[in-house]
């Protein structure tokens, strides 16, 4: 780093400060990115669902991940934001280790948004498509093509009577 007279800036062991900073900046984010490749541990798992589940049946799992992880960007200004401040405010009475640390959480917080996203899928098949996927399922040769919510719809059926 050079200052306005045209020296450079060292430190000790000859090394800019520039330098210096680059790889401290560098060797945070490997740490972050090791953490976040660490397979989730059932300890994280049973911290995640209680305030998980805590959270409004409505909010998304974005949503959700964001206000354990006490993720707040200044460039996000929407209503949802402040919204999110104050759940994370009410769940830090009852959960005291929050916020989570989103990269050491990061596996466990992809596992409990990847059942999120499918129950959802599973909850809106019964509720929103049924007569949808009953007429698909009266084809002769619906064993053929079962894909999506006609396959969900026919494992619960399936499932309830077996």
């Amino acid at each position: 780093m050079k200052t306005d007279r045209g020296k450079a800036v060292r430190g000790k062991g000859g090394r800019s400060q520039n330098a210096r900073f680059v790889s401290s900046i560098t060797a945070i984010l490997k740490h972050q990115n090791d953490l976040a490749a660490i397979p989730a541990t059932d300890e994280q798992l049973a911290q995640i669902w209680p305030p998980w589940n805590a959270l409004p049946a409505e909010m998304l799992p974005e949503e959700k991940r964001w206000t354990l992880t006490a993720f707040f960007c200044d460039r996000d200004h929407s209503p949802d934001r402040s919204q999110r401040r104050e759940h994370l405010a009410k769940l830090k009475q009852r959960f005291a280790y929050l916020p989570l640390n989103s990269s050491e959480y990061s596996q466990a917080l992809k596992m409990a948004h990847a059942w999120a996203t499918l129950t959802k899928f599973v909850q809106t098949t019964v509720q929103l498509h049924k007569t949808l996927v009953e007429a698909q399922l009266d084809y002769s040769t619906f064993d053929n093509v079962l894909t999506g919510r006609v396959a969900i719809s026919r494992k619960l059926t399936v499932g309830m009577h077996s």
